[in-house]
């Protein structure tokens, strides 16, 4: 049984069963087989049956192991993120972010790709807002604030701004608004 607040996921013969307790799971499917024929890195969707998604299982560890074991060098792994966002924004309408930039929702595979699983929904806003997620959910692993994540932080900040354009301080308040939300949250 895997890990998840609203869903029951398990695996079984190699695939993985999302139970949908909450919603319909058909919103996940049809954007699973979009990113997935789009070339985006994902689980590939096999069927969606009743109220339950069946897509291939993915050996690997979470982004979150990855980042707390400091299992790959930062620059490398910012590589890999950048790719990941490189394809997911080619493949969405513009306005659409990844939004659910936990990085449990990111599966580094035994192949060394990274694989973004749970798109149960697709949110619309800024890129900026993804960033500042992304690098205060990174930055406060435990440990947090070391070296590695700092500079992981940095390295991707510089990249997406690059990259896509993004306007910098506007990365850093919402890194500051979501760092905000998680000190209320833990108190």
């Amino acid at each position: 049984m895997f890990k998840s607040r609203r869903n029951r996921v398990w695996l079984d013969g190699g695939f993985v069963y999302k139970e949908f307790l909450v919603g319909d799971g058909r919103f996940e499917f049809d954007n699973l087989k979009h990113l997935f024929s789009s070339g985006v890195i994902v689980p590939k969707p096999i069927s969606f049956d009743g109220n339950v998604l069946v897509t291939e299982y993915i050996e690997g560890v979470t982004l979150v192991d990855v980042i707390e074991n400091k299992s790959i060098d930062a620059d490398n792994l910012a590589e890999k993120i950048m790719v990941w966002f490189d394809k997911f924004y080619a493949a969405v309408s513009n306005g659409v972010c990844r939004g659910d930039v936990n990085c449990r929702n990111f599966i580094l595979g035994t192949n060394g790709n990274l694989y973004g699983v749970d798109f149960e929904e697709m949110y619309t806003g800024r890129r900026e807002v993804d960033l500042g997620k992304l690098t205060a959910f990174i930055l406060t692993y435990e440990p947090p604030y070391t070296e590695y994540k700092t500079r992981l932080a940095r390295v991707l900040t510089e990249q997406f701004v690059n990259q896509f354009g993004l306007d910098k301080d506007l990365v850093k308040r919402e890194r500051e608004l979501e760092l905000a939300k998680m000190s209320s949250r833990r108190k």
